[in-house]
């Protein structure tokens, strides 16, 4: 029903895309979002396709010419690929909670993204520090522009050296930050 739904709503855009899945299995991610009086966690199940050297292929000349990409770790050698080709892309990467976080599993993606926009507890966990301010400072190692999202406080940019601090919208009454963090993207990527 989703998919459909999806489907029919990009096809009403015009928007030009391409399923690379070709296999019998479920490539459909199943998320139930568990929220409770201080805290919200995600539940998700997906039936992960093997990406095989073909699907890598089929990804890079989908993207060869892109202006901009959201990347992902898993696909850090066709992402490079892509940079060599076209070195004018820009990669952004955005990313969900894991456990193994860190600066060490991310060191490949994070020196080759332009951008990442961690929230606040995915930021602490990467660089092991316990405050957005201090994540914010170690990712400015890796990026000329650091960004850390504050969910409804707005978010914290680190810029040479400055902190800055990007309020929330005014008139906004926030409830629940599901889902922001890919708003906060679109529009990224959009802008």
């Amino acid at each position: 029903y989703f998919s459909e739904f999806a489907r029919q709503n990009l096809d009403a855009y015009g928007v030009n895309y391409k399923n690379l899945y070709t296999g019998n299995g479920k490539p459909v991610t199943v998320t139930s979002v568990v929220i409770t009086k201080n805290e919200r966690t995600f539940i998700s199940y997906v039936d992960m396709p093997e990406i095989d050297d073909n699907i890598k292929e089929q990804i890079f000349e989908l993207h060869k010419d892109a202006s901009i990409i959201k990347i992902s770790p898993t696909l850090a050698d066709v992402y490079e690929k892509v940079k060599l080709y076209n070195p004018n892309v820009q990669l952004v990467l955005d990313m969900g909670w894991s456990e193994d976080l860190s600066l060490e599993t991310l060191d490949k993606t994070l020196k080759l993204a332009d951008y990442f926009m961690p929230n606040s507890k995915e930021a602490m966990k990467i660089t092991g520090t316990d405050s957005p301010e201090a994540a914010a400072e170690v990712l400015s190692r890796y990026f000329k522009n650091s960004i850390v999202k504050l969910g409804p406080e707005g978010c914290l940019l680190y810029k040479d050296g400055v902190r800055y601090y990007i309020p929330e919208l005014p008139g906004i009454n926030s409830v629940d930050a599901t889902g922001a963090g890919d708003a906060f993207l679109t529009g990224f990527l959009y802008g």
